[in-house]
């Protein structure tokens, strides 16, 4: 098969050949290069010329074989990748198509796709962690009513011709440490359970505006009973 394969590039154009070429395997590759290095061929520029392979990669190769080493990938230690480079980019375009797939829904499309690859779905999360992805709770946003939706058009309608120059938009919020705001159960029988608690937390007030000509944030340290 090898020498048909070699033949037919014989008569094939070089941009088709270069077509054929990306379409094979790197271990086909190394087949290739490997058989015409046996039969005699050990000239870059012929190699070049019948596998349409770059100069450079042919003179790695051919730096391999005087040495006496095999093309062939050597024996790396740890367990190899499940994915090859092509499965890993499918996964990525899967994940960012559809942020809301579980680990478990994207190893059955995978094995679907591929069917000589049984991949689990704690290997999915691993190769998802790969790819910079991380799972974790949506944030939750407000769910709006179509009352709101109509409120919102309303607001736009009435201050379509408002000079936004002038107006500033302000916000406050007060932090405390050691807010004893936490429930907990006790019988009715029993006396609510004791926290430690220190007897002036800290407080901190912050109040903020922004518009389009200006920003500007303050915040303001009190101890409680100030």
């Amino acid at each position: 098969m090898i020498d048909i394969f070699i033949y037919l590039f014989d008569f094939t154009p070089k941009n088709l050949a270069q077509k054929t070429m990306a379409k094979i395997t790197l271990e086909q590759r190394h087949t290739i290069v490997s058989t015409l290095w046996n039969n005699g061929v050990h000239n870059a520029k012929s190699l070049h010329q019948l596998t349409s392979i770059p100069r450079s990669t042919i003179y790695d190769y051919i730096k391999k074989l005087k040495n006496g080493v095999t093309l062939s990938p050597l024996p790396r230690s740890g367990r190899p990748k499940k994915l090859s480079p092509k499965k890993y980019r499918f996964l990525g375009r899967l994940i960012s198509a559809n942020r809301f797939y579980t680990c478990a829904e994207l190893s059955n499309i995978l094995n679907d796709n591929y069917t000589d690859l049984n991949i689990t779905d704690r290997t999915v999360l691993n190769e998802l962690n790969d790819l910079q992805y991380f799972c974790t709770i949506p944030k939750s946003v407000p769910l709006l009513t179509d009352n709101h939706k109509q409120c919102r058009v309303e607001f736009a309608i009435k201050y379509r011709r408002q000079n936004w120059n002038k107006v500033i938009f302000s916000d406050e919020i007060t932090l405390q440490m050691f807010r004893n705001n936490q429930k907990v159960f006790h019988k009715a029988s029993t006396q609510p359970p004791h926290k430690p608690m220190v007897k002036h937390p800290y407080k901190v007030h912050v109040w903020g505006i922004f518009g389009k000509r200006s920003n500007w944030l303050s915040s303001f340290y009190w101890y409680n009973g100030w």
